[in-house]
């Protein structure tokens, strides 16, 4: 309501000011109470700039951004997005990183015991022989923190035309909005909180108009009225909101993932958002590895999951390389396969890093990666064999056929490979190398249920938010016939939900569905109202987190469950739930990181004697990264599988205890009712009984503040893959703080000054930098421009930027915590220039003949305009002028400025510059354009006056010029030139401070708008439109704008 209220204040007050201004012939102005001589006022024409609604968004030399908080016009720009990886090497020996959670290190302690086990007291864990096969799937990034700018985003709403730049303008409305970036994807803080420590129904439109009508015409004051404000959709997450009236597209993915604990031996199908992705699914490579011998690092094989694998092969520098998906001492699964291809032959056409080569015969394809020559490539989105055979030469399709065929293929074979990244360590020796994958309509799981591969999602085909990725046995994804399922939401958010009432995580907590055959997620289980075979309470056992020993909470790092019995094939699966209505574990949530499924040949069992202090009598289920557990809540242990020979010990309150003769069951603290496994609406609560069980807690480093360091992956999370400068950052984390811990991150980065390019160089001139302080989740601007490299390596060494966070706990029981899958650095570049040109601002119109020799370009500033120093040279084809590269662009040139090719014993050559004072584009690189204005009739105009409030530093300039046309006019609007005005006001006034915004005033050069075309003077006009050039040689301290004024008047 006060939003609206505002809106309608502050246009019609800019509205009323405009009107009762007053114009003298002369150019000065009279007091509002003297109109003597004041010109007669044919139209008013005002932009707040609340959004692109007044602005000729469908002109393709529109190229400004408005930020809708600020009203304000300034620079179009463009964002990037990098991803960080962690430096272990340069970290605090007190800093781990467990999965993708970086935390203080930590050893581990009790949390909750329950250590007893009473005679004859075990409890299956599956009753019911219900065989469902609901896995746990594992994605690799699991989320997305970026989207893709190549399409064009869907515009939820549209009131008032502000968000008209997304729906017509160009590069798809990014760089149109300021602040996009927060607004529309990683949020804006709303509050400083801690939180650890209906929209209305408007008319929206989704189409744009080139014409713009008055605030006011002088004979009936009618136009234009505003009788809506802008409107947006907004979520808000914790301390932090999102518009989400924008949604974009989502950028090109490479998902890794893992299934496990679905039905062994079995076809499955990928589908994502519903739709079938067979075409864009590559299993993982099959590789048997033998490492029983002492010469192989006696006989382990050291390779964690998610690590890269490398094959030493015989007499060459370098084999193929994969990550290891999943691992154990006999099998190795292999994904995001790299081979080096090497060539008999130079291939006949260049070959280019992105695209694809096919080779004929075998079929195998592969993604160019990089080139090294014209003899060898190394290739990635490997499918198929490729084969050394002669005849089977190789297309792309970018280079077309390359006439030769490879004599190496640097795939897998039988040698020797090594884990990780540091120096070559023999570890294993391959003993055989399974068929390659291909992308497939189906694969299969293998005989203990665990399935792997990687899954390609190609650029602007699916929109960002929540997708769903599922495994499945459906060749149609029919989850009335699916028998085994893995599925999760793969999250393209800006933003995640990771707070849901006391729970807190840096990750959405997951829903699943109990029933795979049925879409619905069931929370509250008392809700159901039949037996089923197809669902089942889990065995589940509850506990508490102990405030007044927790205050802050907990994190808890594993769970120790004691099996009686156990199968010998299929997997069990623990998972950490919350609790519902009053204490009845949650069937369909399931918190962050807090599922382990674990294969029968890792379970311990002991029917007889199970002891705390004995690990082959216990099975620890390991969590991939700590879990949070809040104080106060309570929690719920819940088991699950598909076998019938699972139990547990457990025991009965007041019996004896086994290995024992006198000591009887007493209750334990902290611990809650034991939950037999039903199938039914009816929960069997049991508080006389407790499971045998262990949850262990993160003890972690207190006392002295330690680091973290972190470095820019190098390749960017769009489509550019150039080198870019920015001038403002925002760091997106999603971190979890708490009393008693401190969280502070400070930065190092590569100034645009900087020439140097190796790693040694870069790594010396980071080393010499300072560190400095600034805060994560919000805009920070620099005081000079910075820079990212297009080439560098993932080592601290070469990176560009590079990121330190100060972490401390006075509470071993909680960490400072910090996502890496979440963390990324967001750059911003304004696109300003100070005048200069360009190689793009060249049209070679006539290509000339005869020239012998280079010509001279000479490049003179258009009269009264203030361009120097552009010089340029001339680039001849069979004598004929057919390019203007440009050695220096000068500054200055806001007129369209004339070139001369001399010399060079040739003629003819004619060369123009795109100029601000053409018909349209233009040198400079920010550039606002009114939608054009038809003035009623009998009130054409014969001048135009503009009137803008700016803060305007002495590095910057601002321009305006106008555009019109007489209503006999023949010609189209659009062919008609612009025409530069004159500023009225000081141009040495310049702003003091980023705060001061002065009024500056510009007029037609003889107070006459008038022209003449094809020999007719034409002194009034029907249309008109205003161009506004902000320009700069600072682009980090750029000028902006505030209410455009646009006065037609009286000739």
């Amino acid at each position: 309501m006060y939003k609206r209220q505002e809106y309608f204040t502050s246009l019609s007050i800019l509205e009323k000011e405009t009107e009762a201004r007053d114009i003298t012939s002369d150019g000065s102005r009279d007091s509002l109470f003297n109109t003597t001589g004041s010109r007669f006022k044919n139209g008013i024409l005002v932009d707040s700039f609340k959004g692109h609604s007044v602005g000729d968004v469908t002109a393709s030399d529109y190229a400004c951004a408005i930020d809708f908080e600020a009203n304000e016009l300034r620079p179009t720009f463009s964002s990037e997005s990098y991803k960080f990886g962690y430096d272990s090497s340069g970290s605090s020996s007190s800093v781990q990183k467990t999965g993708d959670l970086v935390t203080l290190s930590y050893t581990s302690a009790n949390l909750v015991v329950q250590p007893l086990a009473s005679n004859n007291a075990t409890v299956n864990v599956n009753p019911f022989s219900t065989s469902q096969f609901n896995g746990l799937l594992t994605m690799t990034p699991p989320n997305s923190v970026w989207m893709s700018q190549e399409g064009r985003p869907v515009v939820l709403i549209n009131t008032e035309g502000v968000n008209d730049a997304w729906i017509a303008g160009s590069t798809y409305g990014f760089g149109k909005q300021w602040d996009d970036w927060s607004y529309t994807w990683t949020g804006v803080q709303v509050n400083n909180d801690n939180l650890l420590k209906k929209r209305s129904g408007f008319n929206s439109s989704n189409t744009v108009s080139r014409s713009a009508a008055l605030t006011s015409q002088n004979k009936t004051r009618t136009g234009v009225v505003s009788t809506k404000a802008p409107e947006a959709i907004v979520r808000t997450i914790g301390n932090r909101s999102v518009t989400v009236s924008i949604l974009p597209y989502m950028k090109s993915e490479k998902i890794i993932f893992q299934a496990e604990g679905m039905k062994p031996d079995t076809n499955v199908y990928s589908f994502f958002d519903n739709t079938s992705i067979a075409s864009n699914t590559l299993p993982a490579l099959h590789v048997t590895i033998d490492a029983n011998t002492t010469s192989y690092n006696n006989g382990v094989f050291s390779v964690s999951e998610g690590e890269i694998v490398h094959n030493q092969v015989t007499g060459s520098s370098s084999g193929a390389k994969g990550v290891a998906v999943i691992a154990n001492s006999s099998v190795v699964y292999l994904t995001d396969i790299k081979q080096t291809l090497t060539f008999a032959a130079a291939v006949s056409t260049a070959l280019v890093a992105g695209e694809t080569l096919t080779q004929l015969g075998s079929g195998a394809t592969g993604v160019v990666e990089s080139v090294t020559n014209t003899t060898v490539c190394l290739i990635n989105t490997i499918s198929g064999t490729w084969s050394t055979n002669q005849s089977n030469t190789v297309s792309g399709s970018t280079a077309g056929a390359t006439d030769t065929y490879p004599t190496a293929t640097g795939a897998f074979s039988t040698e020797d490979i090594y884990a990780g990244t540091a120096a070559q360590n023999t570890s294993a020796a391959i003993t055989a190398v399974n068929t390659a994958p291909t992308f497939a309509n189906s694969f299969s799981t293998d005989a203990l249920g665990q399935v792997a591969g990687m899954i390609f999602l190609p650029d602007t085909t699916y929109r960002t938010g929540e997708r769903l990725v599922r495994l499945t046995d459906s060749s149609t994804d029919t989850l009335s016939t699916t028998t085994p399922v893995a599925e999760k939401l793969f999250r393209v958010q800006g933003m995640l939900q990771s707070r849901e009432g006391a729970q807190s995580s840096t990750r959405t907590i997951e829903s699943k569905r109990e029933d795979i055959s049925s879409k619905t997620v069931t929370k509250a289980t008392t809700d159901r109202r039949s037996v089923s075979n197809k669902w089942m309470n889990p065995m589940s056992q509850t506990f508490t987190i102990d405030p007044n020993q927790h205050e802050n909470g907990v994190f808890a790092s594993s769970v120790d469950v004691f099996f009686s019995a156990v199968d010998t094939k299929l997997p069990v699966t623990l998972q950490l739930r919350p609790t519902t209505n009053g204490g009845f574990p949650s069937t369909g949530t399931v918190l962050p990181f807090g599922e382990v499924v674990m294969n029968a040949n890792s379970v311990n069992a002991n029917s007889s004697t199970p002891s705390l202090a004995t690990s082959t009598t216990y099975t620890r289920f390991t969590f991939p990264s700590p879990v949070y557990l809040a104080p106060t809540e309570e929690y719920a242990i819940s088991l699950q599988t598909s076998s019938t020979l699972y139990a547990v010990h457990t025991a009965i309150l007041g019996e004896g205890v086994k290995n024992t003769t006198d000591v009887k069951s007493s209750e334990q603290p902290h611990i809650g009712d034991f939950w037999h496994p039903t199938n039914s609406t009816i929960w069997k609560g049991d508080e006389t009984r407790a499971m045998m069980f262990r949850v262990n807690r993160c003890s972690f480093t207190t006392g002295s503040t330690v680091a973290a360091y972190f470095y820019n992956q190098q390749e960017n999370l769009g489509a550019n893959t150039s080198a870019i400068v920015y001038e403002t950052m925002k760091l997106a984390t999603s971190d979890l703080e708490f009393a008693n811990t401190s969280l502070t991150y400070a930065y190092k980065a590569l100034p645009n000054t900087s020439s140097s390019s190796s790693t040694t160089a870069i790594k010396t001139e980071l080393d010499a930098l300072s560190f400095a302080d600034f805060s994560q989740n919000k805009n920070f601007a620099f005081d000079a421009t910075k820079k990212i490299n297009a080439s560098g390596t993932t080592t601290y060494s070469a990176n560009n930027f590079y990121l330190r966070a100060f972490i401390k706990t006075t509470d071993a029981k909680v960490s400072p915590t910090i996502d890496l899958s979440r963390l990324n650095l967001v750059t911003i570049e304004n696109k300003v220039n100070d005048g200069s040109l360009a190689n793009s601002d060249f049209q070679v119109v006539t290509k000339g003949t005869s020239y012998s020799s280079t010509p001279t370009v000479t490049i003179t500033a258009a009269s009264g305009d203030t361009g120097s120093g552009a010089t340029a040279t001339a680039t001849l084809d069979t004598q004929k002028v057919t390019s203007i590269t440009v050695t220096d662009g000068g500054s200055g040139y806001y007129k369209t400025p004339t070139v001369a090719i001399t010399g060079g014993s040739g003629t003819g050559a004619d060369v123009q510059v795109l100029g601000e004072t053409g018909k349209a584009g233009g040198n400079a690189q920010t550039r606002y354009i009114t939608r054009r204005v038809t003035l009623q009739d009998g009130f054409d105009a014969g001048d135009v006056r503009v009137y803008i409030d700016a803060y305007k530093p002495a590095t910057s300039e601002i321009k305006c010029y106008y555009k019109v046309k007489a209503d006999d006019d023949p010609d189209d609007f659009d062919d008609k030139s612009w025409s530069l005005m004159t500023q009225e006001t000081d141009t040495k006034l310049f702003s003091t401070d980023e705060d001061d915004f002065n009024e500056y005033a510009f007029r037609s050069a003889a107070n006459t708008a008038s022209y003449t075309s094809s020999s007719v003077t034409y002194d009034d006009f029907k249309t008109f439109s205003v161009k506004v050039v902000l320009a700069s040689s600072t682009p980090y301290d750029p000028p902006r704008v505030r209410d455009l004024r646009v006065i037609a008047l009286d000739s």
